[in-house]
């Protein structure tokens, strides 16, 4: 069962056969009603191979409760690329480190030996915190703090790279990212900005809202309720994200110091690039999920970089 028409138009449902491609079926919408009817009409079917629309699982569990679900081989292989993606951006950090075990050594100050463990203490507990407050995140804010994690470590390695005297012309491709990227974090630092927000019907409320979060009213379940009275129709989930934008914004603004005019020396203990400091999550995707025998030269040499 797949959808017959983009997005923006009425939608469809196609039923074929999926040994022979021969079309069955055209039915002229998606509802729950509609495809658990037909599928209600044809008890011989045995296996239903579905995407991962909800309506069409519940259809399926209503129409023929006998059937057993499958997804396609294209969805399996979509839904492991976007959760080895989330995993590899949020990882991100930990798997630079890991690869500079694999660049040649260089010469260690003892100092640094002992910077380097405290920063490793402090990033392990940050990340145990991170952990847990992950455990309470939806999968679409996991995915958008895996990219900021991403983006947050792609700028520490820049002004690391910076500071052991790279150009931005050096320093870029051992990153992953351009070095006009590179020009423009040095001087303005890195921003997230956030989307456009699309209106609420939350909005009408706006007022109110403020007034009883300024005098000290902060929680989502009682102002819930304070709002039903006032005739406010919406979910508790839609408050909670819309009072999201009355607390403090976090922001990855992270201001390098002034550059200066003059030529920076370059350091003799530069450590080498290792093999995994690009790291761009969904390019490793392609290299876990992709047939070895499909890989050029490169890209073989790099899996078995990564440890594939």
């Amino acid at each position: 069962m797949t959808l017959l028409i983009p997005r923006g138009r009425t939608y469809g449902t196609l039923i074929v056969t999926l040994e022979t491609h021969r079309l069955i079926d055209v039915l002229p919408d998606r509802t729950v009603a509609t495809v658990a009817a037909w599928l209600a009409s044809h008890p011989d079917i045995d296996v239903i191979s579905r995407d991962r629309a909800a309506d069409y699982a519940t259809a399926a569990t209503l129409g023929a409760p006998q059937v057993i679900q499958v997804c396609d081989r294209w969805h399996l292989l979509r839904n492991l690329s976007e959760y080895m993606s989330t995993f590899l951006a949020r990882m991100r950090a930990q798997i630079r480190k890991a690869s500079q075990a694999l660049a040649p050594l260089a010469e260690e100050d003892p100092r640094e030996d002992q910077l380097q463990k405290e920063r490793e203490a402090a990033e392990c507990a940050r990340e145990t915190h991170r952990h847990e407050r992950r455990a309470r995140k939806t999968l679409r804010e996991q995915t958008s703090e895996a990219r900021q994690a991403h983006r947050r470590d792609q700028y520490r390695q820049v002004l690391e790279l910076r500071d052991q005297g790279l150009s931005p012309y050096e320093l870029a491709p051992r990153v992953g990212i351009s070095a006009r990227t590179v020009r423009q974090w040095l001087v303005d630092g890195i921003e997230t900005r956030p989307r456009r927000r699309r209106p609420s019907p939350l909005d009408a409320y706006a007022s109110y809202l403020r007034k009883r979060w300024a005098e000290g009213e902060q929680n989502g379940e009682r102002l819930y309720e304070e709002l039903q009275t006032r005739g406010y129709v919406g979910s508790m989930r839609a408050l909670y994200r819309y009072l999201k934008g009355f607390r403090p914004p976090r922001t990855l603004q992270e201001k390098p110091e002034p550059s200066k005019r003059r030529r920076r020396q370059r350091k003799e203990t530069a450590p080498p690039p290792g093999p995994c400091d690009e790291c761009n999550a969904k390019q490793a995707v392609w290299l876990y999920v992709r047939s070895p025998d499909q890989l050029t030269t490169a890209e073989q040499g790099l899996s078995v970089g990564n440890g594939q």
